[in-house]
């Protein structure tokens, strides 16, 4: 039934921002739940279990935003190691790769930012 809600699995990771890729809901970054360590890990739900199936994001980090564009997944912003980040990290979701565009980068460090795009 569509119209309940659904307890799946303990997630790997906390305080991560999350996004539906490719239809199966991807955490990023966070806290890894068994270390509590900073982490740049995606976690996608793939046939009720969690898997790695994207790079980790080059700056680990918690509390970032996240937005995707066709098959570009954005993160921005963020903490680690007591430092509030201005980084931005795009993922093309088809290749696989991180890249760092400068144009994109966040006039200041931010951290729990929510993103859209229209």
């Amino acid at each position: 039934d569509d119209q309940k809600w659904e307890i799946i699995s303990d997630i790997p990771q906390n305080l991560s921002g999350a996004h539906i890729i490719k239809g199966h809901l991807t955490l990023i970054g966070g806290n890894d739940a068994q270390t509590n360590k900073v982490t740049g890990k995606l976690s996608t739900y793939v046939n009720d279990h969690w898997e790695e199936i994207y790079p980790p994001m080059p700056t680990p980090r918690f509390w970032l935003g996240v937005a995707l564009e066709d098959n570009r997944l954005i993160t921005a912003g963020g903490a680690c190691a007591g430092a509030v980040l201005s980084t931005v990290e795009v993922l093309n979701t088809e290749s696989k790769q991180w890249y760092s565009p400068k144009s994109l980068q966040l006039p200041e460090p931010i951290y729990s930012c929510g993103m859209t795009i229209s």
